[in-house]
């Protein structure tokens, strides 16, 4: 099931036959809206004259996002060694190959997007859990399950409990009426509708009636929650038509949103609204309430979230006939990654549950459970297992009051339509958790030391926890019972310091484990790096920052920068090493940068990366020009002529550079002269020294449709140096010269 957190309708275009190139375009524009079922369509039909790997991506990917793996696989196949491929290719392949019970070969790919990209968490986790799935599946059943006999040939998913009642409450497109024109054209598919039913006998589904039409419209409606006193509904919609056409985003795609509405005596839907952070460039959608009714889970793919669609909690209180929010809280990387994390569920003892397919799972979206959830700050997440998780898409996982019996959605092979509801029942409770916490602590002055990283590892080195040190000086990190653990304390301008803990014969009541970090100062060589904003020199947090050894290809830093902006670590070279390394600097909002930095040891004590290294971040956003944020010197041409010099090219590479540096910037390049010579001529010259220079980007870059060139001729005069027709100019060359101009403008960040 991917298609549930944006669920979008576009109206039928007609497609006529024209040109080759003509009709690439109008597919890329289709599969641009995740129109996939249309875009696969005319992208098979283009296959075989005008193929690239570009092309094959897309397909691919139109394949996967509609449920269908194996077609997937065999079009990813076919281009993932082109040079064209991205690192997103690797992941999504992969992905691809576990679904269709591949693991041994997706584990390879996986390990190619690690390489082509270590920054990301979902390398990361890979790397860090690389017996994950041979872990799962020794690890037994945990759930019985049954698919349900409410199951149909479409789709179905859910079962929502009803806090008092336990009424269930689910999704489906279940009925088709030809009356009815609108379809999804994500796949093709007839739109989901809200049914209520009852929990029968075997926990089957009985009595399912569609609620009324005040609340299903002719388009979506997904997941929803109820209030603990059933007072409130809070469910999701893509509502569409005339009355909602300002409500699609730039691209014309109606996200999701967020609604709520008082549930009245007889069980009908009123004063329905929207929550106030919805918006319509964005979803939000996936309620889970806890059952104290004061904190709301959901999901958004809101800007500055970590992937494509992540978890967040907003406070919520009944107030004088409505409902009060607070703001909303991103959950972090412990939960989200750059995947999708979705489905969010918390059970009565306030554990979350929730479906990814960014963390290391079976394939396709599986579900995970974050113990305790809704009491402590610092997650750690676990995957459910066994049978509940399977090699294709596993979601909206609910139980009841009981904590044991509830229901989840899967498109599993064998299944009675595209996705089905399952029963389950608990037979193996969860493990209780315990954590080791303490103080990390200077071993002389006995100051406690804010920030410092902890990073927790088994008998076998292979880490399995991290954090750092709050405010206090205090860590805290999950662990298992009956195990020994080395934890490790790392701090700019402090030796590495490393202690032993185990929770060998603790007592059945134990809830954690005390371990102080004791850390000294250091004196030998170190490195550190200081990430700060170019124009105010504060330090900036969660930059990226992966710092690479050319000579050894060893990782030195690959982090995201604390509130601090800094990054430190010991070294192990010594006076008259020389170093040679690879940085590369990214933040959403900045340009990022790949840059060498090289250094010969001199003197013993901390490197200041920074002191010899430009590592400051320039702001960017939609509208600036790049070349006046980097400094770009004029662009000249000969004479009448549009080639591109080879002076040119020096200030051109430096646009390539960037571009590279930030892989989703748009731009557009206009070339711009001064009044003399005609209107027209200029226009036209200009656009020639336009689309010349573009070129030449174009050719270096990755992706090149991210730049494009126009010619504005003498149109956009930065001065009063017009002289056309009986204008006369008694400007300067230097006032002409300012005219004569090359802007890179961002169209997209």
């Amino acid at each position: 099931m991917k298609t549930i957190l944006i669920l979008c309708f576009f109206l039928v275009s007609v497609f006529s036959v024209e040109g080759q190139s003509l009709r690439m375009k109008k597919a890329d524009k289709i599969y641009a809206k995740l129109s996939y079922s249309r875009a696969s369509k005319m992208y098979e039909s283009l296959r075989e004259k005008e193929s690239n790997a570009i092309m094959l991506s897309n397909l691919a990917d139109c394949y996967y996002h509609m449920g269908k793996p194996n077609l997937a696989e065999s079009v990813y196949r076919e281009m993932i060694t082109d040079i064209a491929a991205t690192p997103e290719d690797y992941y999504q392949y992969a992905q691809v190959l576990k679904e269709n019970g591949k693991y041994e070969e997706s584990n390879k790919w996986m390990l190619n997007f690690y390489n082509k990209d270590r920054a990301d968490y979902r390398a990361i986790e890979f790397m860090s859990k690389k017996d994950e799935i041979e872990r799962i599946i020794e690890r037994g059943e945990r759930f019985s399950i049954k698919n349900l006999d409410v199951n149909t040939e479409g789709r179905d998913f859910g079962g929502y409990f009803t806090p008092k009642t336990e009424s269930v409450y689910f999704i489906s497109n279940r009925y088709y009426n030809p009356m009815v024109k609108h379809s999804w054209m994500w796949n093709e598919e007839t739109f989901l509708d809200i049914y209520k039913g009852t929990k029968g006998t075997n926990n089957e589904i009985e009595n399912p009636e569609k609620t009324s039409r005040k609340i299903n419209s002719r388009y979506h409606e997904g997941p929803l929650a109820f209030m603990p006193d059933e007072s409130y509904v809070f469910f999701t919609r893509n509502n569409l038509g005339k009355a909602f056409e300002g409500k699609r985003d730039e691209n014309k795609i109606q996200n999701l949103k967020m609604y709520y509405g008082k549930v009245e005596n007889d069980g009908s839907w009123t004063d329905v609204k929207e929550v106030p952070f919805n918006n319509r460039e964005y979803s939000v959608g996936h309620p889970t309430i806890s059952r104290d009714g004061k904190i709301m889970y959901f999901v958004s793919d809101m800007p500055a979230g970590v992937g494509g669609a992540d978890i967040y909690k907003v406070q919520i209180s009944k107030g004088s006939g409505d409902i009060i929010f607070g703001t909303p809280l991103n959950l972090g990387v412990e939960i989200n990654t750059e995947g999708q994390e979705m489905f969010p569920f918390l059970d009565t003892s306030g554990n979350l549950y929730f479906a990814s397919d960014g963390h290391v799972g079976l394939g396709g979206l599986d579900i995970f459970v974050a113990q305790n959830a809704l009491y402590r700050d610092k997650l750690t997440i676990d995957n459910v297992g066994l049978p509940v998780n399977s090699a294709r898409d596993d979601f909206a996982f609910a139980l009841g009051n009981d904590n044991i019996t509830g229901y989840f959605t899967s498109n599993r092979e064998n299944g009675k339509g595209d996705d089905d509801i399952y029963s389950l029942e608990m037979f193996n409770p969860l493990e209780n958790s315990l954590v080791v916490r303490g103080l990390v602590l200077d071993a002389i002055t006995r100051e406690v030391l804010p920030g410092a990283e902890v990073i927790l590892r088994d008998v076998n080195g292979k880490e399995v926890g991290r954090t750092k040190a709050d405010k206090d000086g205090s860590y805290s990190v999950p662990i298992k019972k009956d195990m020994e653990y080395e934890l490790e304390g790392q701090k700019p301008q402090y030796l590495t310091q490393k202690i032993s803990a185990n929770t060998f014969n603790l007592p059945k009541s134990a809830e954690f484990v005390s371990r102080d970090l004791e850390m000294s100062k250091e004196s030998g060589v170190s490195l550190y790096a200081l990430v700060t904003d170019r124009q105010t020199g504060a330090p900036i947090d969660n930059v990226r920052l992966k710092v690479i050894d050319l000579k050894t290809q060893e990782v030195i830093f690959n982090l995201r920068t604390p509130e601090t902006g800094d990054a430190f670590k010991s070294l192990e070279n010594k006076i008259g090493d020389c170093l040679k390394y690879q940085v590369v600097i990214t933040k959403e909002g900045y340009l990022g940068k790949t840059l060498p930095y090289e250094y010969c040891i001199k003197k013993g004590g901390v490197i200041k990366m920074q002191e010899s290294l430009d590592i400051r971040l320039q702001k960017a956003d939609v509208g600036m020009d790049v070349g006046k944020l980097i400094s770009i010197s004029p662009i000249y041409f000969d004479l009448n002529k549009s080639n591109i010099r080879p002076d040119a090219a020096i200030e051109l590479i430096k646009i390539v550079n960037v571009m590279n540096d930030n892989p989703t910037m748009e731009i557009e390049l206009g070339s711009h002269t001064d009044c003399r010579s005609s209107y027209a001529y200029n226009e036209k010259l200009s656009d020639l020294r336009a689309k010349a220079s573009t070129e030449w980007v174009r050719s270096r870059i990755s992706n090149p449709n991210r730049i494009y060139g126009k010619g504005y001729g003498e149109s956009k005069l930065v001065n009063d140096c017009a002289c056309e027709g009986e204008l006369k100019s008694n400007c300067s060359e230097a006032d002409h010269q300012a005219n004569r101009r090359t802007e890179f403008i961002i169209i997209k960040m």
